[in-house]
């Protein structure tokens, strides 16, 4: 029983983990979250097979993210996970899809510079007081959800 227990168990692995990646690059990534449901959700958004897989690890609260560089890359990978609820080193995810997130899965949120900027980019705005990680910039409020012009995490 054990036996065919294995060969079950390795025959799925190998559908899920059998297509190769093309042009593999991998890099290691940082996401935020809590527990195993977190885990599948962040996997399911940034795996695409034969392009990219994820593998997210709950204690480190860092990623493996192997991805095919000619089709994809770091950044549009980490914007899927973002979209599904889970902040990460790029991207903040949206408030209203981070609320909605299962009460175990909500975790501390915390914006580097880094995020901020990037926020800032996506959105268009290029205020400095907006992209430069002033600790000032509306109460800590990032640019991709309160952008408003030029004043956009300025206070202004």
């Amino acid at each position: 029983m054990k036996s065919l227990y294995l060969i079950i168990t390795l025959f799925i692995a190998s559908l899920t983990f059998g297509q190769q990646i093309k042009n593999a690059k991998t890099v290691e990534v940082s996401i935020a979250g809590n527990c195993g449901m977190c885990e599948k959700t962040i996997e399911k958004s940034g795996n695409q097979a034969g392009i990219a897989q994820l593998d997210w690890n709950r204690s480190t609260k860092k990623a493996t993210l192997t991805y095919d560089a000619n089709k994809t890359s770091p950044k549009e990978v980490l914007k899927r996970v973002a979209d599904a609820g889970y902040d990460n080193q790029y991207y903040t995810a949206n408030d209203s899809t981070y609320d909605n997130l299962h009460g175990c899965c909500q975790y501390d949120r915390i914006k580097s510079p880094k995020q901020e900027k990037v926020a800032c980019e996506h959105k268009g705005q290029k205020d400095q007081a907006c992209c430069s990680g002033n600790k000032n910039a509306e109460k800590s409020k990032s640019c991709s959800t309160e952008a408003k012009g030029k004043s956009c995490c300025s206070g202004k």
